[in-house]
């Protein structure tokens, strides 16, 4: 007979063991998948003006794009009311893409406040998972990329707006390289074992 899949308090929450047997299955995608957001976050850390612009124009352009599909597709309501509202929330998309597109420089500040809380946000819900992870060989890692998540938040919130140019590619970059330590450490403890 199978185990109950849910723990004793009625939270619903996953047993570790079933975790584990996700993640070993994955084994190889999660050791790809670590080295390559590796790599990328010391790109990011290495070239920091060049990822903070990259990464405003990318989110410029599916803004960009979201809005012109928007657009296209509103005309498949047939209700008036139900067309203005979906062309006027094209447009927004539109404009919001447009503006990231034509000033990267005042968007890469703007998106350094949105960054920072992210970042903080993040932190917080890494320590929360760490903690349901500790039955986990090298859950500490998890523990130490929510860590740095959240210390890096709270430094971009308390360095801005001069921190705002390469602010948004090195901690990105380093964000993503402790991601990609801990995932990659994750794997390796999985080939161990």
């Amino acid at each position: 007979m199978r185990e109950n899949r849910h723990d004793h308090n009625g939270t619903g929450r996953i047993q570790i063991a079933d975790l584990m047997i996700t993640i070993s299955k994955n084994r190889n995608w999660l050791f790809f998948f670590g080295l390559m957001l590796f790599v990328l976050g010391a790109a990011a850390i290495l070239f920091p003006l060049i990822s903070s612009i990259s990464i405003i124009i990318i989110i410029g352009l599916v803004l960009l794009f979201s809005g012109i599909i928007q657009f296209i597709q509103a005309f498949g309501y047939h209700k008036w009311s139900g067309l203005l509202l979906a062309l006027f929330s094209s447009i927004i998309w539109a404009v919001a893409g447009i503006i990231l597109l034509v000033r990267p420089i005042e968007s890469v500040a703007v998106f350094t406040i949105i960054l920072a809380t992210i970042f903080i946000a993040e932190g917080i819900l890494k320590f929360i998972l760490a903690l349901q992870m500790r039955a986990m060989k090298n859950w500490t890692w998890v523990l130490f990329d929510g860590l740095i998540a959240f210390i890096l938040g709270v430094f971009l919130w308390s360095q801005f707006p001069f921190s705002a140019l390469w602010a948004i590619g090195i901690l990105s970059g380093a964000n993503i390289l402790s991601t990609g330590i801990a995932t990659l450490a994750i794997a390796f403890s999985l080939k161990s074992e």
